[in-house]
């Protein structure tokens, strides 16, 4: 209740609190950047059935 208290009593503080810790996490996504990588085989398990779906679709 503390933090709500305070977030009321000072308003202006709270938003420029949230704007500093934007800024933070933007400079850090545009200096090293996004990096992901998505592809079926790290998603599907490793297992009979994904490799037997796999060999149907192919042929």
């Amino acid at each position: 209740m503390d933090l709500i208290l305070s977030i009321k009593k000072n308003p202006k503080k709270t938003i420029f609190a949230i704007f500093i810790i934007t800024l933070i996490f933007l400079s850090i996504i545009f200096t090293k950047g996004l990096k992901y990588e998505f592809n079926e085989e790290s998603f599907f398990p490793n297992n009979k059935i994904v490799k037997s779906n796999e060999e149907i679709l192919k042929e």
